[in-house]
């Protein structure tokens, strides 16, 4: 348990933690939770990057990215007697279900031209608010249905980004 987050399992690794399939106990849904690797638990500068990170991903609204849940710390028990205990910062986000687009262009599944209008699109999401919309609606109606697998959600990625 880390908090009221059930871990599952582990779903990948990323530079600055490990993610994990999840169940919110709270709400009884499955999340993906990221978690600072141990070697950054006392790093200040990392610290300070993966809550830079949650900030960022909580300002974005956009289909290709996941939502931000919930973010917060939990005091691990020192494992040698005497020892501080360890804070360990985590991310909540939305588990995204499906192959990577890695996996996808390694596959043969899609190639790297048709996965391109993902990338693309996505500065929309950096739009202010009130223009994100209108940026949106007009980038999804130069779209072809034959780059739609690259548009879903579900399937560009199993886990959220780092």
């Amino acid at each position: 348990m880390l908090g009221p987050y059930q871990l599952v399992a582990e779903i990948g690794t990323g530079g600055m933690g490990h993610v994990f399939r999840a169940v919110d106990t709270r709400l009884d849904r499955p999340v993906a939770v990221k978690v600072l690797s141990p070697g950054g638990w006392s790093d200040a500068d990392l610290r300070q990057r993966f809550h830079r990170e949650a900030r960022t991903i909580s300002s974005l609204s956009h289909p290709n990215i996941c939502a931000l849940y919930d973010v917060g710390e939990v005091a691990l028990a020192p494992e040698e007697p005497g020892a501080a205990p360890v804070t360990v910062p985590y991310l909540v986000m939305e588990l995204l279900e499906g192959e990577t687009l890695r996996t996808q262009i390694d596959a043969g599944q899609i190639t790297p031209r048709k996965a391109s209008p993902t990338g693309r699109r996505s500065p929309a999401a950096w739009l202010p608010r009130t223009r994100r919309a209108s940026s949106t609606v007009t980038s999804s109606r130069r779209t072809s249905s034959s780059d739609a697998v690259t548009r879903s959600r579900s399937s560009t990625s199993a886990w959220p980004r780092s």
